[in-house]
């Protein structure tokens, strides 16, 4: 998934940590991030129970189990959400 920095509108939110989190940039049909329900725009904070930012996304998406659906926190329009994804590979 694309990712981009978080905007400092959100980034000003009391309730985020410093740097904590990345915004989804693009979400390709009929993928494993489709299908769990996930958005462009979406501001992902934590995979699996710990929370992510720009340096740690692609290592937390890595040690995430396959073939086994795992929690992904996210804000959406001021929410704070849960959905599971699944990669099949």
């Amino acid at each position: 998934i694309p990712i981009a920095p978080v905007p400092d509108n959100i980034r000003a939110l009391p309730y985020l940590e410093a740097d904590e989190g990345v915004m989804i940039a693009q979400v390709e049909f009929r993928s494993a991030a489709a299908t769990g329900g996930l958005r462009t725009g979406d501001i992902v904070l934590g995979i699996n129970g710990k929370r992510v930012d720009e340096t740690t996304i692609f290592a937390a998406v890595k040690q995430a189990p396959r073939n086994k659906a795992f929690s992904v926190w996210y804000l959406r329009n001021g929410g704070w959400h849960e959905t599971w994804v699944k990669i099949e590979k």
